[in-house]
């Protein structure tokens, strides 16, 4: 099932960027995905004293997995 996939791979993605915030790295890039779309905003945020991310930065995390192979292989014969 995808649905296992996906939640796996979700729970990482903000286990990692968890972590990222106790040392006030942005592992992601998503300060520089701001300042692309955002200029102005991200100006606003990076004003402050304190690491602009932190552990509500992400409110909404969609993950799309497409699994190309399932890491089994098949014999010849087919079996």
């Amino acid at each position: 099932s995808f649905r296992g996939y996906r939640d796996i791979i979700k729970l990482e993605i903000l286990k990692s960027f968890e972590k990222g915030i106790e040392i006030n790295a942005d592992i992601y890039k998503l300060g520089e995905s701001l300042y692309r779309q955002n200029p102005r905003k991200w100006k606003e945020e990076v004003k402050t004293d304190s690491f602009y991310l932190n552990e509500h930065s992400i409110k909404n995390l969609k993950v799309k997995v497409n699994l190309v192979n399932s890491g089994k292989l098949k014999n010849q014969d087919g079996s």
